[in-house]
């Protein structure tokens, strides 16, 4: 956890400092291009991922700085945008996000686990990971935050942003062994069962002599 939190924390300074550039050089009208690379603690790439990008706020610029207001979509979510750097900021949009059915556009990652957002308008964005239907095999991506265009060095701005987020491995929990069960005792066969044929078979036998001495009799007295 500890980890997970110095990694936004480290995302969130990169994406998310506006202030840094030049007002007066800012093109509203501009469009550019968020990129993600997806890769787990160990540097290997993750595939297949689908990401979510979400339009949070509209660029404008006041007080000689980018300032960002909240789009309809998300003007009932309750959120402020004055401060981007806030903890649970970006958790929040995605809570809302995730509970209404609002305009996104999604990319899946290909195989070295890069997903790529084209053309995209100034403003603020809300980039999260789509909750998988199956096991994925890695933790859901935290949401974060971004923006277009991005301050970058010797105060200009930049249209072209990477983010490269990380993702650790799902914990699969190791299954308590249970215990096994004693195998079944065999069962003597349940003689008393076969007990009814044996007396039918006496009780025919007996009815047959008795029609035996019946007959012997009846020709010794007419014979």
């Amino acid at each position: 956890m500890k980890r997970k939190i110095m990694r936004m924390a480290l995302v969130l300074a990169l994406l998310v400092s506006l202030c840094a550039a030049r007002a007066d050089a800012l093109d509203l009208n501009k469009t550019g291009a968020i990129a993600l690379e997806m890769k787990d603690t160990d540097g290997a790439a993750i595939p297949d991922g689908v990401f979510r990008l979400y339009r949070v706020g509209e660029a404008a610029i006041r007080d000689n700085n980018l300032r960002f207001d909240l789009t309809d979509d998300f003007a009932e979510s309750g959120a402020s945008l004055d401060d981007l750097s806030q903890s649970g900021l970006a958790a929040a949009l995605a809570e809302y996000a995730d509970a209404r059915d609002l305009p996104c556009t999604e990319r899946t990652a290909d195989a070295q686990g890069r997903a790529a957002f084209e053309n995209v308008a100034c403003g603020l964005y809300l980039i999260m990971q789509k909750a998988p239907e199956s096991d994925y095999g890695y933790e859901r991506m935290t949401a974060f935050l971004v923006s277009m265009p991005m301050a970058g060095d010797h105060a200009d701005w930049t249209y072209s942003v990477t983010a490269r987020p990380k993702a650790e491995r799902t914990i699969v929990p190791t299954p308590t062994p249970q215990p096994t069960a004693p195998p079944d005792e065999p069962h003597l066969p349940q003689t008393g069962l076969l007990l009814w044929p044996v007396l039918a078979m006496a009780a025919a036998g007996l009815a047959l002599f008795v029609c035996g001495w019946i007959v012997f009799f009846s020709r010794k007295r007419h014979g």
